[in-house]
């Protein structure tokens, strides 16, 4: 399924609000595998660094025993999602649509966490060895 801009979807679904179409549209898209997929793998990593960050910081805050397994599966799952998310503003760059991806405010709340995931993965570390 190729690309459809955002002003021209919008265009569709206003003309078409009750169209059998529209609705059979919508069905194909969210039926996509390639979105499917990215939502999937988004949910297992983000959950990973969710269990990553919530024992690394236990162990580092109750000194129970702190060591650097936690700290490391976070490191790289952070950074594997700063890499997806530099590749999604490659990819709009190249499609001359870089003005979108910096209008959309989700990217701004996305590359925040990202960050300051791997800014506390790395803080982690060097405080524990």
């Amino acid at each position: 399924m190729k690309h459809i801009p955002p002003e021209q979807f919008i265009n569709e679904v206003s003309q078409h609000m009750d169209s059998k179409r529209l609705i059979s549209v919508l069905n194909k898209m969210s039926c996509d595998r390639k979105v499917v997929a990215f939502i999937m793998r988004d949910f297992y990593v983000y959950s990973s660094i969710f269990v990553s960050f919530q024992f690394a910081t236990e162990q580092y805050l109750t000194e129970q025993n702190p060591n650097l397994g936690w700290a490391i599966s976070l490191f790289p799952l952070a950074f594997f999602m700063l890499c997806f998310e530099l590749i999604q503003l490659w990819y709009a760059w190249k499609q001359k649509r870089a003005l979108s991806y910096f209008k959309d405010v989700w990217n701004y709340i996305e590359l925040t966490g990202i960050t300051l995931q791997v800014l506390s993965a790395y803080r982690l570390m060097t405080e524990v060895s």
